[in-house]
């Protein structure tokens, strides 16, 4: 008997290292390596490979009758519908004159591979101690993609000019010796994107460091904040000042309901840490010198900069050349060049697939939140998957994140880890 209980155990731990090593190749594969580009096709991702095995995986052990156990949260069917409003939005911008191209097709593939990849997440993540796994394996990735972005500051190993116009082929001359405000990439391609990457790090380094007492979670949590600050990307800096803050007042709240607590204690934790955010904040504007600070001050006179007025004139000139495409939009419409660079993702969204599309995209990524009802409120997982959502919204006011595979992959797992309920 007891022979056969130490065969049961070691069969569930080798199964628990499968998935594990599964989450490994993911994260890494979505944080540490570039698209790989051929032609005109789209990039194909490290981690899309990954994926793409381990549905084969699963599917072979259908085949041979193992029924392996898939799990298949709802926001995931959601998201594959998300699919059928890329085509109809594609049908009335044909009927507008828009011309269809196979790169349209391709966005309708893309609502399948975030919900496949959602999938697999929450298959991989059934346990509490799979979630612990998959968040200390991307805490990992994203330190030693913190180094990759330390080592193109300033370009002390001399490789940025090997790999950099291929890895970021817009953003590469800003790396190379002798520009004045340099601004890192990691291995994305731009400054805003990493910045999204490394405020997730710097939180969740420091989440892990307050619950594990590692000491290199927050050797990891300190770095992404510095390379976060090394993109000198304002709209990185506000997505981290918003996710580090609604995770803390979720906390408090989780903490609060939990224990009974006075609610005014929530408001006076979240008013004591937001003052200690804004004020190391301000410390290092203050401290640093001015060629790395100078983009953060522009925060607070909006009216005089440059980058921030151009923006608002593209998205007005966007907006009034879709008033008669504002329902359904004029789909992907990869097709045509519109002259705007739009860097709003909300604008994009509405431009692609109008006011429906845009509802129907906060319904497939907030209905889930609200309805969940967590067996662990106040785990890391949850607290950052519910943090995540609202930052990203923020974030999203002048960056694509949505459209950018990359990004989305680590946003999927992280969806999945909060949604999930472990066993």
């Amino acid at each position: 008997m007891q022979s056969r209980t130490y065969q049961e155990e070691t069969k569930s731990t080798q199964k628990d290292n499968r998935r594990r090593l599964w989450l490994v190749f993911f994260f890494a594969g979505a944080v540490l390596t570039p698209a790989l580009r051929f032609g005109s096709l789209p990039g194909l991702r490290v981690e899309q490979g990954v994926l793409l095995v381990w549905w084969a995986a699963a599917g072979i052990g259908w085949l041979l009758q193992q029924k392996p156990k898939v799990r298949i949260p709802f926001q995931a069917v959601m998201l594959a519908g998300f699919g059928l409003i890329v085509l109809l939005s594609m049908f009335f911008g044909y009927r507008a004159g828009v011309p269809l191209v196979l790169a349209d097709v391709y966005e309708m593939g893309r609502m399948g591979i975030y919900a496949l990849v959602l999938v697999m997440g929450s298959t991989l993540m059934s346990t509490q101690q799979d979630k612990d796994a998959a968040l200390s394996v991307l805490s990992f990735c994203l330190m030693i993609g913190a180094f990759i972005a330390l080592s193109q500051h300033g370009d002390p190993l001399g490789i940025n000019a090997a790999y950099l116009p291929y890895t970021a082929p817009t953003q590469y001359e800003a790396l190379m010796p002798g520009y004045p405000w340099p601004r890192v990439v990691g291995m994305t391609t731009n400054p805003n994107l990493y910045a999204y990457l490394a405020g997730i790090g710097a939180v969740l380094g420091a989440m892990l460091f307050v619950e594990k007492k590692r000491g290199w979670y927050l050797l990891s949590a300190g770095l992404c904040f510095a390379t976060l600050w090394l993109t000198r990307s304002r709209t990185g800096l506000i997505f981290w000042l918003v996710l580090a803050a609604l995770v803390w007042v979720f906390f408090l709240y989780a903490y609060a309901k939990e224990k009974k607590a006075a609610m005014m204690y929530i408001g006076g934790g979240a008013l004591l840490g937001g003052l200690l955010l804004l004020g190391g904040v301000f410390l290092l504007l203050r401290w640093l010198p001015q060629d790395m600070t100078w983009r953060f001050w522009e925060l607070f006179d909006l009216g005089a900069s440059r980058s921030w007025q151009l923006r608002l004139t593209a998205w007005r000139q966007l907006l009034s050349g879709l008033k008669d495409q504002l329902i359904f939009g004029i789909g992907p419409s990869k097709g045509v060049e519109l002259g705007i660079f739009v860097d709003n993702e909300w604008l994009l969204l509405i431009k692609r697939y109008g006011l429906v599309g845009l509802f129907s995209f906060m319904a497939v990524f907030s209905l889930p939140a609200l309805q969940i009802r967590p067996r662990y409120p106040r785990s890391t997982a949850v607290l950052l998957y519910r943090a995540l959502l609202i930052a990203t919204g923020v974030f999203m006011i002048s960056t694509t994140p949505f459209h950018s595979y990359q990004i989305m992959s680590v946003v999927m797992m992280l969806i999945a880890a909060g949604l999930s309920d472990p066993r």
